[in-house]
């Protein structure tokens, strides 16, 4: 497990969160992990505006 699987897992007992969000949040971290090794970007278009405002701050 990571620090983030780790953080989770302690939030899930911390906040009591329901099970059906657990398993929730689990599938849609697997989807974007797949999207990712695949090479497809799994939000559309909203990363070109991170791209650019990175661009802007590193003085690219």
């Amino acid at each position: 497990m990571d620090e983030d699987e780790d953080e989770f897992a302690a939030h899930i007992v911390r906040y009591g969160y329901p099970e059906e969000l657990v398993a929730r949040t689990r599938a849609t971290a697997d989807e974007v992990l797949i999207a990712a090794r695949d090479g497809f970007e799994p939000f559309g278009t909203a990363w070109r505006s991170w791209v650019d405002r990175a661009g802007t701050v590193l003085g690219a």
